[in-house]
């Protein structure tokens, strides 16, 4: 009993952290918003007329998951969009390194050059194992619930 309150409360705690996080870089990125899709342009993988919806849906993403990490119901879907969009910026900086671009990022909502490829795949491998940790949590939770509901047949 002991030990599924304190995980529960690791896990409250890591999603409120996440969710801040989150809150916090797009809000950032949202008053920075032509930097962002400098950007995208710079990365050169999609045509230069995608810089503007792109940075406008990875924002919507980034609210999504971090008001989403506060309800419930919502849980499971943000952490899946958040373990989603981590993992794609694994890949795009990891692209950007094996083809060799010197980068600067407005990823944390603040302008800099992107100095150490290994050092940026990997806090981002850190924050995609947490949402993966959160994703894991939200299905656990989910299908708890689901065995707690009583079937009634005696009608019929």
């Amino acid at each position: 009993m002991v030990k599924g309150r304190l995980l529960q409360g690791i896990f409250w705690v890591l999603r409120l952290s996440v969710s801040g996080f989150f809150l916090v870089i797009a809000s950032k990125k949202l008053l920075a918003i032509n930097k962002l899709q400098a950007d995208i342009e710079k990365f050169d993988l999609f045509p230069v007329s995608w810089a503007v919806p792109l940075a406008y849906l990875g924002l919507a993403c980034e609210f999504v998951v971090a008001l989403g990490l506060l309800w419930r119901k919502t849980y499971a879907g943000a952490a899946l969009i958040g373990s989603g969009m981590t993992a794609m910026f694994v890949t795009l900086f990891t692209q950007g390194w094996i083809r060799g671009l010197s980068l600067s990022c407005n990823c944390l909502g603040v302008e800099r050059p992107v100095e150490s490829y290994p050092f940026e795949i990997g806090w981002r491998l850190c924050l995609m194992f947490v949402m993966l940790l959160l994703l894991w949590d939200a299905v656990r939770r989910q299908k708890g619930t689901d065995s707690l509901s009583r079937l009634d047949f005696s009608n019929v």
